[in-house]
């Protein structure tokens, strides 16, 4: 069983504004408009805002209401806010909700305890100590005399309010009104048989499902609902499933005792709102298998989590499950670091490297590759159509905003959208197979034969084989249909038609030129930056990957680029390209290359060694 467990870098990858920082700028929008629209202040086109400027221009909708009602006067808000600004200080755009918290629980607990121990000698010392550790908000629920009064339940009912206001920016702000704009190359080859997710909201399943099936889900800390806009504060709490909340902070001895403060904590959260545990239903499955003898390997794959402390019960419980082995995506060097440190945190340093660097080491590092655009890739196209094949799978609303979608691409001509020929004959013949091919074939045919490729050196027109659109039909045979050969064939005759060798020698006298330029760079004495070196690299090479041309030539000056101008940086260059290309024409070309300046730089050595002796 492959399992994909995400944390919130997961959503910060893909471009949305999840993190809590981003939330607290959120509220401090919405507090401001919301105050200038009761005043009549601002008018619509004043809102820049377009998700804020409909619910409040649309009071219908019931979501500024909530919202208000939610924030004002909200104890933990208006904490979180005033420690967000003293990060702002210290040039940190960052905070976390769960730290924050449980450092305050922390020290009215402490308070607590203090006045029911009533320590004669020390007691008003103690008193005064603790609370003066508190921020000034919750002091002033404090009552004037002994004891803590009713700050629990304000502490508690406040914690409810929190998450619903961060239920509706989740839920509402970003999933109705945002726009998913990357996807991650890593996630797009993982295809997980479950997903085990910290996040409020399914954004795997509206980025990657496209060509999975029977994917099983966990949501560990709830997940935020989709609700009409009709507002109720008490039954909107009642109903909620999202946990936000601290880590357990008691020792062995006094956790089971002091309860307090339990409904903070994230184990009783879970329990209390019955979220998901069905990733312990896998875990059994996995033993089940094992002990048939099913050799299948089982693999965890972690992305975007920090791997904290917070979540150390469940991390034990998935990591450390025989027959698991886990690998764990990184953005960068200093990511890296800190979840080590956090495994520590949770294992212990012994088992961290054990689990590692051991004999048999059931934990590995892998380092994410960079995030693309979804518009204009082919994996906008690809899932898109692969959407379409399946529309009977999804909901009516679903599939019609996905027909709309391809249908104003059509309309638009979006080149960048379709990307290539072949993208749009498969694209037809899709819409053939489903009954809209008459009705689009002719946009269609406009759009490909825009999209004839002149960008590379070419002799003769591209021209597409019918079997690369054959598919099994119900009778098990393979076939390509008719009208999608029919396509096929008018697409192939355009570019017969429109290709002239004038395109041909046009791109020759122009590769000349381009060439000579990059003779003279490569033939001077100052060095290259990193990036010119790789935009000179891919040119060179997307210019000799068809047949022709002087190969012997183009080794020779790639080779004396890269131990001449560019010496400084074209191994690290290459490692990198190496690292986040899949292509394997690239990675052989890019492997050659470092062999033949290793080798180049060996007999450079062996030259001055002889000449020295």
């Amino acid at each position: 069983m492959d399992i994909l467990m995400i944390g919130n870098g997961f959503d910060i990858e893909h471009g949305l504004p999840t993190t809590y920082a981003d939330f607290l700028q959120f509220v401090e929008r919405f507090n401001y408009l919301y105050t200038m629209a009761k005043i009549k202040f601002y008018t619509e086109s004043k809102i820049e805002d377009e998700y804020l400027r409909f619910i409040i221009e649309n009071p219908e909708t019931n979501a500024d209401k909530a919202l208000h009602e939610y924030l004002k006067d909200n104890i933990w808000i208006d904490h979180l806010k005033r420690a967000y600004k003293e990060h702002l200080k210290n040039k940190e755009d960052w905070i976390d909700f769960e730290s924050e918290i449980s450092q305050v629980i922390q020290n009215v607990d402490e308070l607590y305890h203090a006045y029911m121990e009533k320590d004669e000698e020390f007691y008003v010392a103690k008193i005064n100590h603790c609370r003066g550790k508190l921020p000034g908000s919750f002091l002033k629920y404090l009552p004037h005399g002994n004891g803590i009064g009713n700050l629990i339940s304000i502490m508690q009912k406040d914690l409810n309010r929190l998450i619903g206001a961060l239920e509706i920016y989740i839920i509402d702000y970003i999933d109705n009104w945002g726009r998913i704009e990357y996807y991650n190359p890593d996630i797009d080859a993982i295809h997980p048989d479950a997903i085990l997710s910290f996040n409020y909201s399914n954004r795997w399943k509206r980025v990657y499902e496209y060509n999975r099936e029977n994917v099983k889900y966990s949501f560990i800390h709830g997940k935020a609902r989709s609700t009409p806009y009709v507002f109720c504060m008490d039954e909107c709490i009642d109903k909620n499933q999202m946990v936000l909340g601290i880590d357990e902070y008691l020792s062995k001895d006094r956790k089971n005792k002091e309860v307090e403060f339990i409904a903070f904590k994230k184990y009783y959260q879970r329990i209390y709102k019955k979220t998901g545990n069905e990733y312990k239903s896998w875990l059994v499955e996995i033993d089940k298998e094992r002990k048939e003898g099913k050799k299948k390997e089982n693999k965890l794959y972690i992305f975007g989590h920090s791997l904290d402390v917070t979540d150390g019960d469940i991390l034990k419980e998935m990591i450390e499950h025989d027959g698991i082995h886990t690998i764990i995506f990184y953005k960068d060097k200093a990511r890296l670091g800190q979840q080590i440190t956090n495994l520590v945190k949770v294992f212990g340093p012994e088992k961290v490297i054990q689990y590692v660097y051991g004999n048999n080491p059931i934990i590995e590092f892998r380092q994410q590759k960079r995030r693309e655009e979804i518009h204009g890739s082919t994996f906008e196209i690809v899932s898109d159509m692969v959407k379409f094949d399946n529309f009977y799978k999804y909901k009516g609303g679903d599939l019609e905003n996905m027909i709309l979608k391809i249908e104003r691409k059509i309309k638009e001509k979006d080149l960048r959208y379709f990307c290539s020929q072949e993208k749009v004959i498969f694209l037809y013949d899709s819409f053939q197979r489903h009954g809209l091919g008459k009705k689009y074939a002719k946009e269609l045919l406009e759009i490909a034969d825009s999209l004839r490729d002149t960008k590379f050196i070419v002799k003769e027109p591209i021209q597409f084989k019918y079997e690369n659109w054959q598919y099994l039909d119900y009778d098990n045979s393979w076939v390509c249909d008719m009208l999608t050969k029919k396509f096929i064939e008018t697409v192939n005759k355009h570019n017969r038609e429109n290709f002239t060798l004038d395109d041909f020698w046009e791109n020759v006298t122009t590769w000349d030129d381009i060439m000579e330029s990059y003779r003279q760079i490569a033939n001077g004495s100052k060095e290259i930056e990193k990036n010119k070196y790789i935009e000179i690299l891919k040119d060179v090479l997307s210019m000799y990957k068809h047949s022709y041309g002087n190969m012997e030539e183009m080794w020779s000056f790639l080779i004396k680029l890269s131990r001449g101008v560019a010496k400084k940086i074209s191994r690290e260059a290459l490692d990198e390209l190496l690292l986040y290309t899949e292509s394997s024409w690239e990675i052989c070309n890019y492997t050659h290359l470092q062999r033949e300046i290793e080798k180049y730089d060996y007999f450079s050595e062996q030259e001055k060694c002889v000449e020295q002796f």
